[in-house]
């Protein structure tokens, strides 16, 4: 049985869509839980990319904690020598907790929404940016 080799295949990707050039780098939102999480993925694909990373972790409680991680993901990208500049996005702390009880509250009782929902309804309100979590057993193809 052969094995697929994913690093020859992505090499082959960003051979393909990547120049020399400089002013002509394509670019990549890259969603971000955590900055150790981040750090290889953003070491790597800078040399092709100019990056924005979208820092979204529904996750973090409580929030001045969701805050000490932004800050962390900032410093990361501060200090990371990279080829091309790194913009940052911030998500809007949001806790699933707090999404679903708002939701149950109007609904009077009916079922919750998916945490999906819920953040799409949040970041429509808000105007924001906002990552969705891959669905498990999802096909790519």
């Amino acid at each position: 049985m052969n094995k697929r080799n994913y690093q020859k295949e992505l090499d082959q990707v960003l051979d393909q869509l990547c120049t020399d050039k400089e002013e002509t780098a394509p670019t990549l939102l890259l969603h971000s839980c955590c900055a150790p999480c981040s750090s290889y993925v953003l070491e790597y694909l800078s040399r092709y990319f100019r990056i924005t990373v979208l820092y979204y972790n529904p996750n973090i409680y409580p929030e001045s904690e969701y805050h000490n991680r932004v800050q962390e993901q900032m410093r990361l990208i501060r200090e990371l020598p990279t080829r091309y500049p790194v913009d940052f996005l911030e998500g809007v702390f949001i806790t699933v907790q707090k999404e679903w009880k708002r939701s149950q509250r109007a609904a009077n009782g009916a079922l919750p929404a998916t945490a999906s929902d819920l953040q799409k309804q949040s970041a429509r309100q808000k105007k924001r940016a906002v990552t969705m979590l891959p669905q498990p057993c999802r096909s790519v193809r």
